[in-house]
């Protein structure tokens, strides 16, 4: 099985599924790795399996194509920290659906939310879904286009961090997690997320905050970094929270 780095090398935002059902060992393995992320974030990410759904989860016909079997259903409150949870426990969960050969995709609007086959509790609101399934061998010409146009909207590596040393002359690990971060998606499609490092100290930041789903994307960008510095020998923790820290263990 692939190491994590190589799942964040791998990893592409899949809009087009085969009919591939997924074997049923997998599919319980990936539900105890969402039982065990879901008991960290203190959130409820609930698995749905499409073949035993009412109704099946509608993604807009326009942007997916294929019958993906299941998808996890994110739930949380309205705040700015469980969306962040969302995104930096979820991508755990993207990257453990990848070394199993599965393709995924954030889907943050482009669904329809009548047809997502959960009960909320008091308090709860639906962030994001995530579609999981077998890639097409082949992606279809319409899938093609629309992935190229949304990563002709990429930034350069450069653009992921602001500092006031030369690029070139940041520690390989840092280059290496900002790489991480641009192989990362985006729930928004934007990328929002950049990296602050000054003095030795490096900090998350969004750019601009227009809505608390942007907190998604922050969460998403943190785990691609903490997985990336990991194969440089770097072993951290980031803070929650716009302008969080990432904290370097003393033995790294």
């Amino acid at each position: 099985m692939m190491t994590n780095w190589e799942a964040i090398q791998n990893r592409i935002s899949c809009r087009a599924f085969s009919d591939k059902p997924i074997e049923n060992e997998v599919f319980e393995e990936l539900k105890r790795k969402l039982e065990e992320l879901s008991q960290k974030a203190e959130l409820r990410f609930v698995p749905v399996n499409q073949a035993e759904a009412n109704p099946k989860l509608k993604l807009s016909a326009a942007m997916f194509t294929g019958d993906f079997p299941a998808y996890v259903a994110f739930l949380g409150k309205d705040s700015p920290l469980d969306a962040e949870k969302i995104g930096f426990y979820g991508e755990e969960f993207v990257l453990a659906a990848t070394k199993f050969g599965l393709g995924t995709c954030w889907v943050a609007g482009t669904y329809d939310k009548k047809t997502v086959s959960v009960s909320l509790k008091d308090g709860e609101k639906i962030w994001s879904v995530l579609p999981f399934g077998y890639p097409m061998e082949k992606m279809p010409a319409r899938q093609k286009l629309l992935r190229s146009g949304l990563r002709k909207r990429d930034k350069k590596i450069v653009q992921f961090i602001e500092t006031n040393q030369d690029f070139q002359t940041l520690p390989d690990w840092l280059r290496t997690g900002l790489e991480g971060i641009k192989l990362g998606p985006s729930a928004v499609n934007r990328q929002p997320v950049v990296l602050t490092y000054r003095d030795g100290k490096i900090t998350a930041k969004l750019q601009k905050i227009t809505d608390n789903l942007l907190y998604c994307d922050l969460g998403i960008a943190k785990t691609q970094f903490l997985e990336a510095v990991k194969t440089k020998g770097i072993s951290g923790e980031w803070q929650f929270g716009n302008h969080g820290e990432f904290i370097i263990q003393a033995d790294s």
